[in-house]
């Protein structure tokens, strides 16, 4: 693939529609009742699911517990809304400083959202990526843009809808308080996404490989934040295209166009 910008067209084969727009500041992010948390700091993320978006579950991170409002009550403190992380081990000399993984068995009382996977882990903003690494200037960027952040981490929530359907939301971050919390959406009507990772892919002037993830699923309600159907849960025939239109060469001869189907190899 030629290493130089272009201009992207996204095409869904098959039927999907956008999600209406909301405001952020008119969520509800009430929690009626907290626990009494362990941990110095916790780490909160709002989940909106169904076409009205009728049903929040809030998921937040104290140490190794994860407190999950399964009920949808604004209500923590369930007996079962507790899930302890297995004990990983903190890391000092890689880009992780912990990483934790929760498996959470439902959500809702009607069964529609099943085999609920949390995953959670702290960035140590003083690591480097070593010298021959292929992608060091996207991660030296990287770096660089999390530098000023507190507690950096990458996080996502997966669930399987209606026993069939795997959606899971796009690496971000959960938030230190709930006013300021990601609100994700899930089990809503499709529109087409392109996918932005807390590790960038960045499409460089300079020849090196480059890579565009396009999806389909449900935006969040907070900015850059999507939710994406797992390619193997879309019905037949519907797949992600992106039509490519390179720029003139050199010597002035025309744009050329690439079609790509997702999946396919450059």
């Amino acid at each position: 693939m030629r290493a130089v910008g272009f201009l992207l067209v996204l095409v869904l084969s098959g039927v999907c529609r956008a999600g209406d727009d909301e405001p952020v500041q008119d969520i509800d992010r009430t929690i009626r009742v907290e626990p009494s948390y362990s941990a110095p700091t916790q780490y909160y993320a709002l989940l909106l699911l169904g076409p009205e978006r009728q049903t929040r579950v809030w998921f937040v991170v104290d140490g190794d517990d994860l407190y999950v409002d399964r009920n949808g009550d604004g209500d923590l403190g369930g007996e079962d809304e507790r899930f302890r992380a297995p004990k990983n081990g903190d890391l000092t000399e890689g880009l992780l400083l912990s990483s934790k993984r929760w498996a959470v068995p439902g959500l809702g009382a009607k069964g529609r959202y099943s085999e609920v996977e949390v995953r959670f882990a702290l960035l140590n903003k003083d690591w480097r990526p070593k010298s021959t690494a292929s992608n060091r200037r996207s991660m030296l960027d990287f770096m660089e843009s999390i530098a000023a952040t507190v507690d950096p981490q990458l996080s996502s929530i997966a669930l399987t809808i209606d026993g069939s359907v795997k959606q899971q939301t796009t690496n971000s971050t959960f938030s230190t308080s709930p006013e300021s919390a990601p609100v994700y959406c899930m089990d809503a009507p499709w529109t087409l996404g392109v996918l932005e990772h807390g590790f960038a892919h960045v499409l460089w002037n300079e020849p090196v490989d480059q890579k565009v993830i396009v999806s389909v699923g449900n935006p969040g309600v907070s900015p850059h934040l999507f939710s994406f159907i797992t390619y193997d849960s879309l019905p037949d025939g519907v797949k992600p295209r992106i039509d490519v239109e390179w720029p003139p060469s050199s010597d002035g001869s025309s744009a050329p166009t690439t079609t790509l189907t997702a999946l396919d190899p450059c």
